[in-house]
């Protein structure tokens, strides 16, 4: 990595959508937003918390710092490291 290169961080989990920038230095920015649940409500469905994930990305990513170079991206793609662990929050990150 060169100065001023980082690596856009996502992570879209069933709670929070979740954005960073790492560069040699270590964290440069991060940005995050919880999911809306309604009050009462006992979590959201995977599709809800999918589109909510594909809303949030325009509003984090808009505060990012102009000034550092992204190089490479990396996106949490499942809930656990293992063969045909899947949920569908985690393709917001993917795509």
């Amino acid at each position: 990595m060169k100065a001023g290169d980082c690596v856009l961080g996502i992570d879209t989990s069933c709670y929070t959508t979740s954005t960073a920038l790492v560069s040699a230095r270590g964290l440069e920015w991060e940005a995050r937003t919880p999911l809306s649940v309604k009050p009462g409500a006992k979590g959201l469905r995977q599709s809800e918390a999918l589109f909510q994930h594909v809303r949030n990305f325009p509003a984090l990513l808009q505060n990012m710092p102009g000034k550092l170079a992204i190089t490479a991206v990396a996106a949490s793609v499942r809930p656990r490291p293992q063969e045909g662990s899947y949920m569908p929050v985690f393709v917001a990150g993917s795509s």
